[in-house]
């Protein structure tokens, strides 16, 4: 190649230059990712007794039959053109081959979703291979109440309404609880002993009713009387009137509050929608001033819990809750099974994937809320 010519290509992909002026980008295709399998297949297979063979070959084929349409369904067939890619998916396979539940290959597609997602992110990466060792021994009510412990404490919904944010969370809920959440404290032992969560004896966890309702703090805002509320926005923005970026507040009749259910998503929300940064940087600067963003009303509060509690999923995993015995941290590896587990139960996918942000576009003041997010 002369020091004039130049190649550029996705991961994964092959190129060829001929006469410096052709250039074939050949990515993986879905043919030669189901080769790509079969080939790794064959020595896991190999590593088990004849007698064996037909169970370890069905299995494995249930997990490649998952991996491919997922990775495919994303984009991401060229994750198996990287050799670290390939040596996890043979760590998946040997897995598969050693569990009966049908759930695990399903567990093992997504993780391996998450491996071939963020590539170069090594702590991730560590957490999803401990993940794909220990998922055959992993116990299913166990899963279930990580999932629930880690979900509280990561998505929120994008909705400003609260009600429908609510209604958001409820059902996001409704698929994750699959069966009986666990009691005592024998399943949270077996998760610290599989590396996928870190118990801390002396501590507890917040209630529920503390705890939860903090997630949402553009929910429990204190607002303004609907009468008290400038026409305008005010410092660098003072023809812009308040109106596009307002609504009642449910939980304090009589009350206005900025349509937000955190400070984040407000950002993101309209910064996607192709708003100037530093008209959003204003708009929040005067939304914490005016409006009280960030700062929790306790009679908001109170009204948010009671609507969380009356739900029937959320009524439950509240009283569920306040029967943990102790505090826990969850770790990588807990964290990579949480959220593979999640995105196994999301059929409808109203959790948000890592690509799930949209580009930016030119829209009005008042764009559409999106998918819950983190």
């Amino acid at each position: 190649m002369t020091s004039g010519q130049s190649q550029k290509g996705g991961q994964g992909s092959q190129q060829m230059q001929v006469a410096g002026d052709y250039i074939v980008n050949v990515g993986v295709t879905e043919e030669r990712a189901r080769e790509i399998a079969r080939e790794t297949s064959r020595e896991v297979v190999q590593q088990h007794t004849a007698e064996a063979m037909d169970l370890v070959v069905e299995r494995i084929e249930k997990l490649d039959t998952r991996v491919v349409a997922v990775l495919g369904s994303q984009d991401r067939l060229s994750a198996f053109a990287d050799p670290g890619f390939i040596r996890t998916f043979k760590k998946a396979q040997e897995g598969a081959a050693a569990s009966e539940r049908e759930s695990d290959y399903a567990m093992l597609a997504a993780l391996l979703a998450q491996r071939a997602e963020k590539p170069r992110d090594r702590p991730v990466r560590a957490g999803i291979e401990r993940a794909i060792e220990i998922m055959d021994q992993v116990d299913d009510d166990a899963l279930r109440g990580l999932t629930i412990v880690h979900a509280l404490g990561q998505w929120i919904p994008r909705s400003t309404n609260i009600s429908q944010g609510i209604t958001t969370m409820e059902n996001i809920f409704a698929d994750l609880v699959d069966g009986p959440l666990p009691e005592g404290r024998d399943w949270i032992d077996h998760l610290d002993i599989l590396d996928a969560v870190r118990v801390n004896s002396l501590t507890e966890f917040k209630p529920f009713d503390e705890y939860y309702p903090a997630r949402f703090p553009g929910y429990v805002a204190p607002g303004v009387l609907k009468e008290e509320v400038p026409p305008a926005v005010g410092g660098s923005l003072e023809s812009l009137p308040w109106d596009p970026f307002v609504e009642e507040h449910e939980l304090r009749p009589g009350y206005v509050r900025l349509r937000a259910v955190a400070e984040h998503v407000f950002r993101e929300t309209y910064v996607n929608g192709g708003m100037e940064d530093v008209w959003v940087d204003e708009i929040v600067a005067q939304g914490i001033a005016t409006f009280g963003l960030g700062t929790i009303d306790e009679n908001a509060k109170i009204a948010l819990s009671s609507r969380l509690r009356s739900e029937p999923t959320i009524g439950s995993i509240a009283d569920w809750w306040g029967r943990l015995p102790h505090h826990f941290n969850i770790t990588a590896v807990g964290k990579a099974l949480a959220t593979a587990n999640a995105f196994r139960l999301d059929e409808t996918k109203r959790l948000p994937r890592q690509d799930d942000t949209p580009p930016p576009r030119k829209v009005g003041p008042d764009p559409e809320p999106a998918a819950p997010d983190h």
